[in-house]
């Protein structure tokens, strides 16, 4: 089953105004901080930008407040924080270098720069037209016109704004704020800014190695590795929120008084360790579970907090009073059935899992992504870095997201035989008896292959009925469908004892066939997806032992029939 859509948060506005202060500001938090926000505001208010077969048109889009207004809002954004940044910068720099301020050539800069910043960064969002559609080149143009409209604003704004008396000062500090900027700009994508941030680092340890080796052996300075030096390094700051993390450190102490301060609850991008994660989310969890589950994947679609995820999940469900019920809950929460990912362009969509297949790898410590893409599975082996032990919990799990990548790969004949030994050892779990016998019958089932094989399967109702209450079960259809399955084995026994009536051996057959086609309704409509294909398998395989029967006994035009109506 594809993955759905995210819910847009109920907060979110339909139309950000530009007559309205507060969406400035929001619109800015969003490319800063909560970039999933800005997707579900285009997704919910520009929807046909997601269109693949039938793209929105460009007059049509235009005429769409919500997609213009962003537009329209991106200047005054880049103009006001550029003003408070240059500002601040120019203070900075003329009280400690000692320097004259030009209050009269700093505004010219700044409007030069945040021209050029956005020209440039609207030009990334064509060449994301190119590479994923609509959606994609929107959000690129949106997110760096504003970025790199700041970056540009600010450092132009320094350039004009300080009157430097010695030209290297000048062009340390302006390539500093450019690569700190700039590196906060590139983390938007969290993984493209790491791995930029690691190539600057090496630069910076090179530039200033060679300086340092020139210097000492022919006592000159080069400035161009000096300047190289500081930029890289600058660069790996702000791509790692360096300038942010003072205030986020404060926030995530700050949290042991009030959760909801806590950095993971408004601030998408973090990546430097924070305190208190973990207890925030496991505090989140047990006030209300729903809204725990909620906070967790919103904190897993940041690649750098999935060890958070994993530990989480694994201490909250090993300590629940009935982590089985906890596990399946999960595992019917229709809220999983998104992506955890937001996809933006069709491969998007194509390679993002959802919340619930990440989160059943997670559990089961395996190395799973978001994303089938290659960039990100390179990647996914240091989030495994610390091992936690496999408790039959944990390799009930596994068993599970192996049944669902079988699912998922379009496998149509799972075998279970492997799994024999896990599921049985969940025995002793609360509801692990039921797990247990539920998935025997499960097993035994499947490989019933004769017509010979399938009166067994009455008794192994029978003994599934008088072992477990029904209404105590945490899966209750599964139960029933089993129990319903035993009946129909059951109901065949008659045939050996009337070996020369054809005919009712032919009616015997044909009304388990039609029981078949009834479980199966009851399967599809009350079951999860991913017991559903095992049950379903069992059903699909007992209907062609039958059909095989009903031709060997002649009749190969009331097979045929049957075939069709059980298609």
């Amino acid at each position: 089953m594809t993955p759905t859509f995210p819910a847009c948060p109920d907060h979110l506005p339909r139309v950000l105004s530009p007559l309205r202060p507060s969406h400035y500001a929001l619109l800015a938090y969003w490319v800063y901080f909560r970039p999933s926000a800005l997707k579900c505001y285009l997704y919910q208010s520009v929807p046909g930008l997601f269109d693949q077969k039938h793209p929105i048109g460009f007059f049509r889009k235009w005429g769409t407040p919500a997609f213009r207004n962003l537009f329209v809002m991106m200047p005054v954004i880049c103009l006001v924080l550029s003003t408070l940044l240059g500002g601040l910068m120019i203070a900075v720099a003329a009280w400690s270098l000692h320097l004259p301020i030009s209050l009269k050539r700093w505004p010219d800069g700044e409007l030069l720069g945040i021209a050029l910043g956005m020209t440039l960064g609207m030009a990334f969002g064509m060449v994301g037209r190119v590479m994923g559609g609509a959606a994609l080149s929107t959000l690129v143009g949106v997110t760096y016109g504003i970025t790199v409209g700041i970056l540009g604003g600010t450092t132009f704004m320094v350039a004009f704004g300080v009157i430097f008396d010695d030209v290297m000062d000048g062009i340390l500090t302006i390539s500093a704020i450019a690569a700190i900027l700039g590196g906060m700009a590139f983390t938007i994508d969290l993984e493209i800014g790491i791995a930029l941030s690691l190539a600057f680092s090496v630069i910076a340890a090179l530039s200033f190695g060679s300086e340092t080796l020139v210097q000492a052996l022919l006592g000159v300075r080069l400035g161009a590795l000096v300047v190289r030096g500081m930029m890289s390094i600058a660069f790996v700051l702000g791509a790692f929120r360096v300038l942010l993390y003072p205030i986020q450190f404060l926030f995530a102490v700050a949290s042991l008084f009030n959760h909801a301060i806590h950095p993971i609850r408004w601030d998408e991008l973090t990546i430097l360790p924070l305190p208190l994660t973990r207890r925030v989310l496991l505090r989140r969890l047990r006030d209300d579970e729903q809204k725990g589950l909620e906070l967790l994947k919103a904190t897993a679609r940041n690649f750098f907090r999935r060890g958070s995820l994993k530990a989480v999940l694994y201490k909250y469900i090993h300590r629940h009073s009935h982590p089985l019920q906890f596990l399946y809950d999960l595992l019917q929460n229709p809220t999983f059935d998104e992506y955890l990912m937001i996809p933006v362009t069709h491969q998007d969509r194509e390679e993002f899992l959802s919340a619930r297949q990440v989160f059943l790898g997670e559990f089961a410590l395996r190395s799973v992504d978001a994303t089938k893409h290659p960039r990100f599975s390179r990647s996914v082996w240091w989030l495994n870095l610390r091992k936690r032990h496999a408790t039959p919990l944990t390799e009930f799990a596994g068993m599970l997201y192996d049944l669902s990548v079988a699912q998922h790969s379009g496998q149509e004949a799972i075998d279970l035989t492997a799994y024999v030994a896990i599921y049985s050892g969940i025995k002793r779990l609360p509801d692990g008896k039921e797990i247990a016998l539920s998935y025997d019958a499960i097993a035994q089932f499947l490989n019933y292959r004769r017509l010979s094989d399938l009166f067994a399967a009455e008794q192994i109702g029978r003994d599934l009925a008088g072992s477990l209450f029904f209404v105590d079960a945490i899966r209750p259809p599964v139960l029933q469908a089993l129990k319903r399955l035993g009946h129909v084995g059951g109901s065949l026994r008659r045939i050996p004892e009337i070996e020369g009536n054809i005919q009712e051996q032919l009616a015997i057959l044909a009304g388990a066939i039609r029981k078949l086609n009834d479980i199966d309704d009851l399967i599809a409509r009350e079951t999860i997806p991913l017991e559903s294909a095992l049950l379903r398998q069992i059903v699909k395989q007992w209907q062609r032992v039958m059909l095989e029967e009903i031709g060997k006994r002649g009749n190969a035009d009331a097979a045929l029939a049957l075939m069709e109506e059980t298609s």
